[in-house]
């Protein structure tokens, strides 16, 4: 698959699902196998459970946004540096992190993400 289509791809999860909050999206993009490894603390093990965990963060952060800040793409992984902030419990929280997405027969299949929090 070209590199355009896979960051199109990783484009896709960031601005439509994250950002606009189409979770139908996700089916369009994601492996039904599809794995998230968060900080190397916990895992996503399908795209139903991702579904569920977008919902989760979402409840804690009602106006969750993010930025993508740089993105590259080589073979079958889409790199990005990105932030989100949010408010939670009335604080203002900004994440910053990196994601590697791995691209397979024109989905998402896997992402590692790595990030930290910081409160204002």
């Amino acid at each position: 698959m070209p590199l355009k289509m896979n960051k199109d791809l990783v484009r896709r999860d960031l601005e439509e699902v994250w950002g606009q909050r189409k979770l139908d999206v996700a089916d369009e993009i994601f492996a039904a196998e599809y794995i998230y490894h968060i900080n190397s603390e916990q895992q996503v093990q399908n795209l139903d459970d991702y579904k569920q965990w977008f919902r989760d963060t979402l409840a804690l952060f009602p106006d969750f946004h993010g930025t993508i800040e740089d993105m590259i793409a080589e073979n079958d992984k889409v790199a990005v540096r990105w932030i989100f902030i949010g408010t939670k419990d009335g604080n203002k929280v900004i994440i910053n992190g990196m994601s590697i997405y791995r691209i397979a027969s024109g989905r998402i299949v896997e992402t590692w993400n790595s990030y930290q929090r910081n409160n204002e």
